[in-house]
Formats: C-alpha cells, structure tokens, sequence
C-alpha cells in the first residue's frame, strides 16, 4: 500500500473521530459543564496577565485560583473570539490529533496499515471519549499530554540497537528531555486524576520490568512543575487535597441529589422515589458504567500480555496497570475519594487500542480475541447512539447544550439592577455565571471546600440561610427540577421572569448581608 492510502486512511479515522465528537451539539447551543469557569478563567489570563487566576463571583470557593493553571493559560494565548464562539470544536479537536498520534505510532512501528486503522477505529468508537468532549475541559488535553510523556518515555527506555532499527531518531538526552516536559505539562494541565494515572503506569512499569527509570519521569515531572511555576504547584497539591479531603467527608453524597438527598430538604414521601445517590451505592451499577463507558476493556482483559515484543509488552501494563486502577476505584470504598473508576478510562483507550490492534495484527491472535473486538466495537455505537438520544431528551440538568429559555432568562438576569444570584439544578450555575455578570452561590473549583459544602453536594443549610448570608438577591430554578415551595421560600420571593421551565425570582426582602456581600466582590476584583 502507498503513502496515499496511509494519509487517507488516517485522514478518514480523523474526521470520523472528531464528526461523533461534535454529534452530540448538531442543532443545539453547545455549552457542558465546565466549559464558562474556563473561558471565565482565560479571559482573566488576557485581562491580567499574571497569576493566581482571581474569579470572586464564585461565591463559595477562594477568590485566588489554585487550580492547575495549564489549560486557562492555552485558552488565553488562542483568539478570543474564536475560543468564544468555537469552543465547542476545541475538545473534538485535541481528540482527534490524539488517535492521530496513535495511528501514525502505530503504522511506524509496525509497517502495517490494517494493524494502524484497527488501533485508529477503536480510539474513535470509545463512548467515553465522546461523552467527555462534550464539554470544555483540560481532560482530554491531559490524556494527549499523557501518551505523549509514556512513548517518550518507553522511547527513552529503548534498546539503542532496536531504535536504530527502527530508525526513530533522535537522541536519548533530548527524549528524556521531552519526557520530563510533557509529564510536567501534564501535571499542570489536568486534574489530579491524569497524574495518578500517569503514576500508576510508570510504577507498573518500574515493577514488571525491574527498571526504575519509568517511575523516576513522574518524579522529575513533578519536580520540573514545582521550578517552571515558581513554587505554584505546591498550591495545586494543596488543592488537589482539598477534594480528596471533600470527598472522604461526602463520598457517601457522590452521584446524589442535592435536594431529594438533602438532610433539610428531604421528606417523607422521597423514601419511595429513586434516588442517583443509591446508584453510587451499588457496585454492580457502577461496573456497568464502568463497561458501558469503553466496551474494549473486555477484550483487553481477555488478551494475554505478548511475550516478546518490547512495544506491545509495555504497552500492554500501561493499559492493564490503569485498567486495575479503574476497578479498584470501583470496587475499593476508601479509593472512591480519587474519584469514580469510570473516569480513569480515558487514561487507558490509548494504549489498549494500540494493544488489541496488535494483537490481531502481527500477532495473529484470533478467537476470542477478535469475536471480543467486534462485539465491543457494536455495543460503543450503541452507547453513543444512546448517548446522543439521552443528552437530547433530557427534560433537565443538561450537560451538553444550553437550553435557549436558559440564554434568555440569563439575558433578563444580567440586566438587573442587584448583584447575587443562586441557580438550581447547579450544572446551570457556571453558565448564568459567566453569561449574566452576577456573583452566584457556586464554586468547588479551587481551594477549601468546606464553604462549598454548606451548598453541594447536597443542601445542608436552608437556603433561606444561604442567601441572607452571601447576600443573594436572585433565584434561578428550573421547575422541572426543584420549585420554591420545595425549597420553603414561597414567602420570601416574587416571580419577575418566566421562561418555559425556568422561573427568575427576587428576594422580597433585601438581606443584610447584600451590601457587604458586594462590597467584597469590589474588594476581590481590585
């Protein structure tokens, strides 16, 4: 096969990995999650041009930024208006150069194009790597970040007489060189999650093979983002205990409902309702998830490790050493304050396809192996055509799009006269954040947590309280989630904007603490 058919083949998996990518936004308003703290974090980045990031609109969290700051900093350095109106591209993209990257590793190593575009369609058909870019977040950049310090890494690592065969280039100084980069680039960018998984690998590695240089590239990393940032990674660390700390205290609250479950707010009647924080609760729900997320881990555990090639070898304990993790995290209580094993999937689709491709490729394995890859390969169309349905039909918290009755009554609240203002379902509150110019009752981004505790996971103060004490002078509810009479302030709010599902409501009753609420925000700001 020619040159032509590698690019176009390559070209091909590309765009397909990045058309199911943005599927999920065709006729929507393209929001996620996470996407409003961060472009709210770049455009501080291009106003100031210093760090910490400072966002005091987040009522419940530090003023000062502790997060890791790489990904803000990406955002402000591409056009603003483009990062604005395109963002949703941002996530797909980085995807897609990701399977890129391992398409072109693949063919290189193995000369084989049927091998490369097996390891290429099974990086595009992962449900999980379509779900996360739904949103805009440094994860999938961490994942990049991540398969490109371990094959530096196992590059590095190479017999001389096997890289000159293979005619890879370059020498091991500047490798390693690169290595240290890419893993400090990544400690820097993705939540702690990416550096644990990173870790795991590399120790794994360390172990199998009896060669400490795989383990000692995470510490050098570690110590390489301590010296680029001046010492402002110590405060990342701090941060990252902060949640763990969180979620020791809340991990029974994980995946709940922050009314239904809410010790204020609960009643009598809730006991008979379905509650997500039960779902938490269950071990088989969450194995299920966890298989529903990337159906080629059944494949991958029923491979057996290959015996003699140096790649696949190491490619393969990468994966398995995560895959482990990931069930552990699942299985393991004490562990879930790590967070979900679910999320540790992405760190693994990378060197789990590049395996499977291998193992049905120069390695001839037949049955089971290949039934396994395909039979996984149908039931990830399935997930992400479900996926997609589920993100369109959800009658509320929508994580993927921006309801247009949400735009529009934001719109009313940024052209109110008082500051403050609190949003439930909270996955809206980043949005009406960033859109309306309001302080809102959010935050669980940076720092101690333990005011953002009162809030989320689950209410564990009136809200009545709340927003007396932070000086709240709006409420935003979506009916089809809570109402006013549920949350007991039917006689302390006027309706002044309805919209479809959501409801705009103003205190009555200005609270005391509304003047000196704003007077810290001014503070804050200057």
């Amino acid at each position: 096969m020619g040159s032509l058919d590698v690019i176009a083949v390559g070209a091909g998996l590309t765009l397909l990995a990045f058309g199911l990518r943005v599927l999920v936004h065709a006729g929507a308003s393209p929001s996620g999650v996470d996407t409003w703290y961060y472009l709210a974090s770049a455009d501080f980045l291009r106003r100031a041009r210093r760090f910490p990031i400072r966002l005091p609109r987040y009522l419940l969290q530090d003023p000062a930024e502790s997060y890791a700051p790489g990904f803000p900093l990406l955002l402000a350095l591409l056009p603003a208006r483009f990062v604005r109106t395109s963002f949703w591209l941002i996530a797909p993209a980085i995807d897609a150069a990701h399977l890129l990257f391992l398409y072109v590793l693949v063919y290189r190593l193995t000369e084989d194009l049927p091998t490369a575009a097996l390891a290429g369609a099974i990086y595009a058909l992962v449900p999980q790597l379509i779900a996360e870019t739904r949103s805009l977040n440094p994860r999938t950049l961490g994942s990049l970040l991540a398969s490109i310090a371990v094959v530096l890494i196992l590059r590095f690592t190479l017999p001389e007489t096997d890289a000159a065969s293979l005619r890879l280039g370059a020498t091991p100084l500047v490798v390693g060189a690169l290595a240290v980069a890419a893993t400090a680039a990544l400690l820097l960018t993705q939540s702690p999650t990416g550096g644990v998984a990173l870790g795991i690998a590399t120790l794994t590695l360390s172990l199998v093979y009896g060669d400490p240089r795989y383990v000692a590239f995470t510490v050098a990393g570690v110590v390489a983002a301590f010296v680029l940032t001046g010492g402002f990674y110590r405060r990342v660390i701090e941060n990252h205990l902060h949640a763990v700390r969180f979620w020791q205290r809340n991990i029974a609250y994980r995946d709940a409902d922050q009314v239904l479950d809410s010790p204020v707010y609960r009643e009598p009647d809730d006991a008979d309702r379905p509650r997500r924080g039960r779902r938490w609760r269950s071990i088989r729900w969450q194995f299920a998830r966890l298989i529903g997320e990337n159906p080629f881990v059944i494949p991958m555990i029923l491979t057996p490790p290959p015996s003699a090639e140096w790649w696949g070898g190491r490619m393969y304990w990468w994966a398995i050493a995560v895959l482990a993790w990931a069930v552990l995290t699942t299985a393991v209580p004490r562990l879930r304050v790590f967070g979900p094993g679910y999320i540790y999937l992405k760190s693994s689709v990378f060197p789990t396809a590049f395996s499977l491709a291998i193992a049905v490729g120069p390695r001839g394995l037949t049955f089971p192996i290949d039934i396994a890859i395909a039979l996984a390969a149908l039931l990830s169309v399935a997930a992400i055509g479900f996926f997609v349905v589920y993100m369109r039909t959800r009658a509320t918290e929508r994580t993927s799009s921006a309801p247009p009755e949400l735009a529009r009554i934001t719109a009313v609240v940024a052209g109110l006269p008082r500051d403050g203002v609190l949003v439930l379902p909270n996955v809206y509150a980043d949005y009406v954040c960033y859109h309306s110019g309001k302080s809102t009752l959010w935050g669980g981004h940076s720092g101690d947590l333990r005011r953002f505790e009162q809030f989320a996971p689950v209410l564990r103060k009136p809200v009545e309280d709340l927003v007396a004490e932070h000086g709240i002078a709006y409420v935003l509810l979506d009916l089809s989630y809570v109402t006013v009479g549920r949350l007991r302030l039917d006689e302390h709010v006027r309706e002044i904007a309805r919209d479809g599902a959501f409801a705009l409501y103003e205190l009555v009753v200005a609270s005391g603490a509304d003047a000196g609420a704003r007077s810290r925000v001014a503070t804050s700001t200057t």
